[in-house]
């Protein structure tokens, strides 16, 4: 009779399958941190702050089952890191269609205005809210995928945006939805 060890063989399969998968994530998140921790050199340049935003916004408009409303005011010269400002982008519009509820249609605005020689960019979801407990750890690299399923992003884009002079900050109703709010200086021609 094959019986225990074919029963053995199954748990030894399925045990090393969890362990991979285990070190899998922690592998990932292992990377995330030194991601974080080295940040890659700033490669500074004017550029068209509306470009990114745009094909960002597109981008998601096609892929995603929420509605993707964008309001872009052209052209935006800012002086920073093209491929790091795209980053935070892409992170915080996944973010808000992630903070959606399943039953839930998504409807997610983005806008880019230009107020005192600062351009203000808003992306507002109508998802579920960040309870007030959880505001000071929005920003914070967390471990966990199960509070807020942030991780890393948001600390990343904090330390992108204030490296180009600019700040990054939220308001949330619980329930309702939540505004993340990047601003960053006009470029001056000198």
């Amino acid at each position: 009779d094959s019986g225990p060890s074919e029963k053995l063989d199954k748990l030894f399969a399925k045990t090393s399958k969890l362990i991979i998968e285990q070190i899998d994530s922690l592998s990932n998140m292992a990377s995330e941190f030194s991601n974080f921790a080295k940040m890659p050199e700033d490669k500074f340049e004017v550029f068209d702050l509306a470009e990114i935003l745009e094909s960002t916004t597109d981008l998601f408009k096609r892929s995603e089952n929420a509605q993707i409303q964008a309001n872009i005011n052209k052209p935006a010269q800012v002086f920073a890191d093209p491929e790091q400002i795209r980053r935070i982008f892409n992170n915080l519009i996944k973010n808000a269609i992630q903070a959606i509820p399943e039953e839930r249609e998504g409807k997610i605005e983005v806008n880019l205005t230009n107020k005192d020689s600062q351009f203000v960019v808003t992306v507002k979801d109508n998802g579920k809210g960040i309870p007030k407990a959880n505001y000071n750890k929005v920003f914070v690299p967390n471990f966990s995928t199960k509070n807020s399923g942030m991780g890393l992003g948001l600390a990343i884009c904090r330390k992108i945006v204030e490296s180009a002079k600019g700040t990054v900050s939220f308001t949330s109703e619980v329930n309702k939805g939540t505004t993340f709010t990047v601003i960053l200086p006009v470029h001056e021609e000198a």
